[in-house]
């Protein structure tokens, strides 16, 4: 198949140090950008990089977690995502907002085990899925930025939330 005029093909712009491909990738509202999670420094962590794949750059710091499922605000400075941390039973994921500017991410203090968090088109909520109930139940969230949670029980098992 011919390639499709208008289109570069971007694979491997990342080569990964380790086994663990990059992944998650999300592009900046205004399409110059993309944020993803790679293993490049030794653990999960968010890096930012030109569409073109030039100026790949630390976003999250490695510890004892990895950072996943970066999602951008409409203002194209602020990306939401989940990190997990702990094994087994004792597993923690939080969802986190960080800034471009280099800061440190901000937790939002929330029951049960929070992931996929996805900025409302407005950038005034997030989306995500939870597992509450001691793990027994997964349902979708509502989060607003100062912390506040809905819980959209919904019984089953609904995962990964988008908005239209």
């Amino acid at each position: 198949m011919p390639p499709v005029a208008g289109l570069e093909n971007l694979t491997n712009l990342t080569p990964s140090v380790m086994s663990a491909a990059d992944r998650t990738p999300a592009w900046s509202p205004d399409g110059q950008r993309i944020v993803f999670t790679s293993y490049r420094a030794g653990n999960a962590s968010l890096w930012l990089m030109n569409r073109d794949g030039t100026n790949p750059t630390q976003l999250t710091r490695g510890g004892n977690f990895g950072d996943f499922s970066p999602s951008w605000c409409a203002d194209g400075d602020t990306i939401a995502f989940h990190r997990v941390s702990g094994v087994g039973s004792t597993i923690v994921s939080q969802v986190g907002v960080v800034t471009l500017d280099g800061g440190a991410p901000r937790f939002f203090d929330l029951p049960g085990r929070v992931y996929d968090a996805r900025f409302s088109p407005d950038g005034q909520r997030l989306a995500a899925w939870g597992r509450f109930d001691n793990g027994t139940a997964e349902d979708l969230t509502l989060i607003t930025l100062d912390g506040g949670l809905t819980r959209v029980h919904t019984g089953g098992h609904e995962r990964h939330p988008t908005w239209w």
